[in-house]
């Protein structure tokens, strides 16, 4: 293939590797004039080409469906990438020649930097410089914990676990909160907003009960008025609480989750709306340490008790897998000391910052500066 712009007049110095390119079929949408091929490549273009490149290779790059979903909703600006290039986008994504920012965007339009390509390049010879997106396997799920429970004295029952968790169910896959007496009826937990809701769930409050943690279970019903109160009208949506609390000092937890299955966080104003559904996951974290830490220098440095944040970590790993589950608790953690000792919360320069690990999306909102409470929201795609 020879270009207009390869003659001895106007000779220009890449013309010999564009042609190449062109050959390889890698390049789309070529011209003849020199000039445009000096122009800064977009980080779409760049994507376009890496794939290409890589198939030209012998490289796989098939993905699944699910794949491709699971990619798509982790690309922030998706819609913002040309269609011409959403596929080969996509495929970069997924196959980690490409990764994100840490607002979740991709910037397709944004031009490509000599380090941003000579990653990329880096990562087409060398396989093992990747880490691309997986399925998500199905949790594992242990449901012996209620036959455990049993074998424990009443004793045990009575320190380390509420009558709320004890009357909750996990059969078949199904997680029912009971009754307990209030007069709300049963709960019954669905996965319709949560990937593999009801197997986190049981994992969650198989990992407190085995932990000899005083938690409580309960949920909470909110009726159209917002008052919270039955008027006798329909109940809109439950809210599902974990607490995992001190047997010292049982009045506050020490973190709490909660669950929101039928609405969603507006993540402008950090209410619940009902306009969209959805699901949001919050979890709320208190003092942790008690009359027993030691509070030292090397306290400070931290603001928690190792006791704690070793039983914080353990919850977020049994609810969210060993997939993203480390990653997420080592964030979390990291997150607690910026927050707390760091920069002090008033300084905390973090907000409103989303980080993503595999299918999670996680935000430390803005509100936490203004009710001077470490808030943490969670967001299961």
């Amino acid at each position: 293939i020879t270009l207009d712009a390869t003659s001895a007049a106007d000779a220009y110095w890449g013309m010999p590797y564009i042609e190449k390119a062109i050959e390889m079929n890698l390049l789309e949408n070529y011209t003849t004039a020199a000039a445009d091929y000096e122009m800064a490549i977009t980080r779409e273009e760049m994507a376009s080409i890496i794939v290409k490149a890589y198939d030209a290779i012998g490289g796989d790059t098939a993905i699944t469906d699910g794949v491709v979903t699971k990619a798509q909703k982790q690309i922030g600006d998706l819609v913002n990438v040309s269609a011409s290039y959403k596929t080969e986008v996509t495929t970069a994504y997924a196959l980690n020649f490409i990764a994100g920012y840490g607002d979740g965007s991709f910037k397709p339009l944004g031009s490509a930097t000599r380090g941003e390509a000579s990653v990329v390049i880096s990562k087409l010879l060398d396989d093992s410089m990747r880490t691309p997106i997986e399925e998500d396997k199905p949790l594992e799920v242990d449901m012996s914990w209620q036959e455990w429970l049993k074998q424990q004295p009443d004793s045990y029952i009575e320190q380390y676990i509420s009558p709320e968790y004890l009357a909750s169910t996990y059969e078949n896959g199904v997680f029912t909160i009971v009754d307990c007496g209030f007069g709300w009826g049963d709960l019954e937990v669905t996965d319709d907003y949560i990937p593999d809701f009801t197997a986190r769930l049981n994992n969650l409050l198989d990992y407190a009960v085995r932990q000899k943690c005083y938690t409580s279970l309960y949920n909470a019903n909110h009726f159209d008025d917002g008052r919270g109160v039955d008027d006798g009208r329909p109940i809109e949506f439950n809210d599902i609480f974990v607490n995992f609390e001190s047997v010292a000092n049982a009045q506050v937890p020490y973190f709490q989750y909660r669950f929101t299955q039928d609405a969603y966080m507006n993540t402008d104003t950090y209410v619940m709306s009902k306009s969209k559904v959805g699901a949001t996951i919050k979890l709320r974290i208190n003092d942790l340490y008690d009359e027993y830490t030691v509070i030292d220098d090397a306290f400070w440095e931290t603001r928690y008790d190792e006791r704690y944040m070793k039983l914080l970590k353990g919850s977020l790993v049994a609810f969210f897998g060993e997939t993203y589950g480390h990653d997420i608790a080592d964030y979390v953690e990291q997150t607690f000391v910026d927050y707390y000792a760091t920069y002090k919360r008033n300084g905390y320069p973090y907000y409103d910052e989303v980080k993503t690990f595999g299918n999670v999306d996680i935000v430390m909102p803005l509100i936490s500066k203004s009710t001077a409470r470490f808030d943490i929201f969670f967001t299961v795609h």
